[in-house]
């Protein structure tokens, strides 16, 4: 009886183990079947944001001042002039003879043989900023009709005026000359003074700036995926 029990618990086994071995292999099969498959990366095209410094020009208003040279107001008087005789001598208009024949002068009169004339003017700054030197030259020069006078035209001498704002003063000068060529003083202004007289002025310029702009650039970006053969 024991050994039929287990005579019988080896048929079992063998039996089971028969049953085992028919049955196909999971883990083998999964192996036979399965895809190579192995992560790759693929690149594809996309905008980038990114900030750029973008530079442009701009015309921007400014105050300037123009400036410029504009003589000094100034005034002046007319000439004053004051003629006197210098040196003379006595000429008989009128005469008779006398008891002996004698000529006796009964009117005498006085011949001026040279003369000295005075002239003179004021000139006035009617600047009430600035203050200024003004070139004066005296000349004298023959009168009309005096065919005796000679040399013509002659620097007497040149003087300079320096006033103050507002503030006047005299010049004078005088010449001597004979009966027989009678001359007359007078003067030009050589030179007159300036000022500079500027105002403002408004002008424009280009100037560059920067900004700070939001732009978009290709890339080249990869992204991971599986492929299998």
């Amino acid at each position: 009886m024991r050994k039929l029990l287990l005579f019988i618990i080896l048929l079992v086994s063998l039996f089971i183990l028969s049953g085992c071995g028919n049955k196909p292999n999971v883990t083998g099969y999964a192996v036979q079947d399965a895809q190579n498959c192995r992560t790759v990366e693929v690149p594809y095209e996309t905008q980038e944001e990114y900030v750029k410094t973008e530079y442009y020009t701009e015309s921007v208003p400014y105050t300037d001042q123009e400036c410029e040279d504009r003589e000094l107001s100034y005034k002046s008087t007319d000439v004053s002039r004051n003629v006197e005789c210098i040196d003379s001598h006595q000429d008989c208009k009128e005469s008779h003879k006398n008891f002996w024949g004698t000529s006796v002068c009964d009117r005498y009169e006085t011949i001026c043989d040279q003369y000295r004339e005075t002239a003179s003017f004021e000139i006035t700054n009617l600047d009430s900023e600035e203050k200024g030197l003004w070139a004066i030259v005296w000349y004298s020069e023959c009168r009309a009709n005096q065919p005796l006078c000679q040399n013509g035209k002659i620097l007497i001498y040149s003087t300079g005026i320096y006033l103050d704002p507002t503030e006047s003063e005299d010049t004078t000068a005088s010449i001597t000359y004979d009966a027989k060529g009678e001359r007359y003083l007078y003067y030009e202004l050589e030179s007159k003074p300036t000022k500079q007289v500027c105002r403002d002025v408004i002008k424009s310029k280009e100037i560059q700036r920067s900004r700070e702009v939001t732009a978009y650039r290709p890339v080249t970006k990869y992204r991971t995926e599986q492929k299998c053969d």
